[in-house]
């Protein structure tokens, strides 16, 4: 696992929705992470290293906030002059 660190009050600034530690704690369980500790105000959180985008405390908290239902993210796919080719010899 990979730890987030940072202020529990600055995380909760960035979030859309009141919520206490264990409000936080519970939902997190739910998106399938866990607060390792909290000390203070100093929060550290378990992210898993398949989700480098929960990595800071925004990118937490923009997940928080959608999994909450109080902000939408539409994400589109656009066309793109990019190839990729593989040689045969890497396969």
């Amino acid at each position: 696992m990979v730890m987030l660190n940072t202020s529990f009050g600055y995380l909760r600034s960035l979030i859309k929705k009141e919520l206490t530690l264990d409000e936080l704690e519970n939902l997190l369980f739910e998106m399938g992470f866990e607060i390792d500790s909290a000390k203070g105000d100093e929060i550290s959180i378990e992210i898993t290293p398949d989700r480098p985008d929960l990595l800071c405390p925004h990118g937490l908290a923009r997940a928080i906030n959608v999994f909450l239902g109080v902000e939408k993210k539409d994400y589109k796919a656009k066309k793109s002059n990019v190839k990729i080719i593989v040689e045969d010899s890497v396969g």
